[in-house]
């Protein structure tokens, strides 16, 4: 493995260069737990450094704990073999989820059965060497009588976590509530004991997900049976606990028919789009989406905008942010000719609600068989990187596709293969590289018994197994992510042999904004990151800006785009 320190120069560059080493995924993947027993993963989180943390409940000493592994950008395993254990109790954990700590670690939720046999909601930080920070138990945020189950989580933005999660205390499954915690980064919970009531409407309020509101609070969605069939509701908590909206939420989706599976994003502007399947009874369900407003409004047609109605089903509903006010959302479309015959359509809709690409979406893999389990990343470019569970060889296996901003894909006709190992893979999750690529991790029965692996695939679709792979060029370079970008984006450039390296940026009237002589720079693959400043270190203003790498005698530019 070699290294390379970057020369700083100007007033505190922001171009910098972590360890280098030679790609060291594999064709189907690289093992990330294959300890005895059955695991299955659950959740994934970028690392910030172009690796992933990823975590999941694995059955090695009988009961189900809470393990998870670090990985790098080349596939090299950061933890102990087999990942290192969360929590290792009596009885279950399960169900984890994952969020950043802000410091370079993670904060890990999780559904724990403990010992007085009801489920509640705990808690754990994890630094980036992997060392728990709460104790080790973690932090209870929620031990109300009966069952708290399915938690969600996103960042605080201040070192904690806000999490929701479907609670029982009310009796059972059939009366079921939504509430809500915040933890800070020490570990203490913020708000009311066992948690802030986001709705305790009648009958049963079930599957939240929750996005942050850009203001230290979080936007949730939920499904709700309230009086009848189920509809999507949404309800906003600020930064102390307080719900903003009207009492037990707001109606997002149509009177009529069945609503289920939320899923939601931020619009970039403290509201929320939120995605579901719609079934209108008697006939097929379809894809609907709605944004809300911070106030509470919804801003598209009442009842919901129509991203997907052609005949027969589309369900299976994900979504993620566009990066300019609307939104990318993909589903799996069964046309209803064959059992076996299920497709993956996509769709990015405007911060208007009007759909952008072709009317019911692009085709993301139409390959025969059983394509499913749309997962999806931004590309740091206006597109998504999305990863499918694709039956086209029998067995499950694991694909990806990536989509431009107009709907084009930008890989292989039906996706590229990220494992076609002997017996099946799924249950897959997926984070941004960083570099317009992904990570994706799944459950893999290789061994015959359930184990995690995961796999890389770069901007350009290609899965980096080995450095004397790069292409003939002596200098790649992928698109900067984020893109547009506030406070730092970051350009992953590649060189096939050692090189001196120079970078120029220039506004769109073509004037040098900041110049850096990087001097020799080591064959391997490097983040060159730009923190949006001129050469005095001033904030450049929004606007278009082009990045010109010199390497050896080649030339590449990419266009950036500051959104302050």
């Amino acid at each position: 493995m070699k290294t390379r320190t970057v020369l700083f120069l100007g007033v505190i560059s922001h171009f910098m260069s972590p360890t280098l080493a030679s790609a060291q995924w594999a064709t189907d993947g690289n093992v990330l737990c294959g300890a005895t027993g059955s695991q299955f993963i659950s959740a994934a989180l970028p690392d910030g450094a172009g690796g992933a943390f990823v975590v999941w409940f694995d059955a090695r000493s009988g009961d189900y704990d809470i393990y998870a592994q670090r990985v790098d950008a080349w596939g090299v395993v950061q933890w102990m073999a087999n990942g290192i254990p969360v929590r290792a109790a009596a009885n279950d954990q399960t169900r984890p989820a994952i969020v950043a700590d802000g410091a370079d670690g993670a904060i890990i939720i999780w559904q724990d059965q403990g010992n007085n046999g009801n489920t509640d909601i705990v808690a754990q930080r994890v630094d980036a060497d992997g060392v728990l920070q709460w104790g080790f138990t973690g932090a209870e945020l929620c031990g109300a009588q009966h069952d708290q189950f399915s938690p969600s989580a996103v960042t605080d933005g201040a070192g904690g976590a806000i999490v929701t999660w479907q609670d029982n205390r009310s009796g059972s499954n059939m009366v079921a509530d939504i509430y809500v915690q915040r933890v800070n980064g020490s570990g203490i919970v913020q708000w009311t004991s066992d948690g802030v009531a986001i709705s305790t409407a009648d009958d049963a309020q079930t599957l939240p997900t929750l996005v942050d509101d850009g203001a230290g609070g979080a936007i949730i969605t939920w499904s709700d049976n309230r009086g009848g069939p189920p509809h999507i509701y949404a309800q906003r908590v600020n930064s102390a606990g307080v719900a903003l909206w009207t009492t037990d939420g707001v109606l997002l989706g149509p009177a009529f028919g069945n609503d289920d599976a939320p899923q939601t994003a931020t619009d970039g502007a403290g509201g929320a789009i939120v995605a579901w399947t719609h079934n209108p009874v008697g006939t097929g369900a379809g894809i609907y989406a709605q944004r809300v407003s911070p106030s509470g409004g919804v801003q598209w047609t009442i009842g919901g905008t129509i991203v997907c109605d052609v005949a027969d089903t589309q369900f299976q509903p994900q979504i993620i942010s566009d990066g300019a006010g609307g939104a990318i959302i993909g589903w799996v479309d069964f046309p209803g000719i064959e059992p076996s015959d299920m497709d993956v359509y996509a769709q990015r809709v405007n911060g208007s609600g009007a759909g952008v690409w072709l009317a019911n979406g692009v085709p993301v893999c139409t390959a025969a068989g059983v394509t499913t389990l749309p997962r999806l990343v931004p590309d740091g470019a206006g597109g998504a990187v999305i990863a499918f569970t694709d039956r086209r060889n029998l067995n499950y296996d694991i694909y990806a596709q990536r989509i431009s901003d107009a709907g084009e894909a930008h890989w292989a006709a039906n996706g590229v293969a990220l494992c076609t190992e002997t017996s099946s893979q799924f249950g897959h999750v997926i984070v941004s590289d960083g570099f317009g690529g992904a990570i994706v991790s799944w459950i893999d029965y290789r061994s015959g018994t359930t184990d995690i692996y995961a796999n890389r695939v770069s901007g350009g679709g290609a899965i980096p197994t080995a450095i004397d792979k790069t292409p003939a060029l002596s200098l790649i370079a992928g698109n900067s992510y984020p893109n547009p970008f506030s406070t730092e984006t970051a350009i992953e450039l590649t060189l096939s042999e050692e090189q001196d390296v120079s970078v120029e940026i220039f506004d769109v009237a073509g004037r040098r904004v900041r110049a850096m002589n990087m001097g020799r720079v080591s064959a391997g693959t490097t983040p060159l990151r730009f923190d949006g400043r001129d050469e005095l270190h001033n904030r450049l203003p929004s606007g278009v800006y082009f990045c010109r790498i010199h390497a050896g005698s080649e030339t590449i530019t990419r266009k950036m785009v500051i959104q302050r």
